[in-house]
């Protein structure tokens, strides 16, 4: 991620086969600066990388009749 204009560099490389997200990421050992956030998805639950804020969405609750 550049610093100085908060965009996404570089998300790592890319994997073939069927290795799941989180541990493609693990694996990669990508770099983030520190006190950086992460927005991430269901598909890297666990993934939490030193020094990072990291942020997941919640589902809504279904609407009950």
């Amino acid at each position: 991620m550049n610093e100085h204009t908060d965009k996404v560099v570089s998300l790592g490389p890319t994997v073939a086969g069927k290795k799941h997200d989180k541990k493609a990421a693990d694996e990669a050992q990508i770099p983030s600066p520190t006190n950086a956030t992460l927005a991430k998805d269901t598909g890297f639950q666990g993934y939490e990388p030193a020094g990072v804020l990291t942020q997941q969405p919640k589902k809504t609750p279904k609407a009950r009749s």
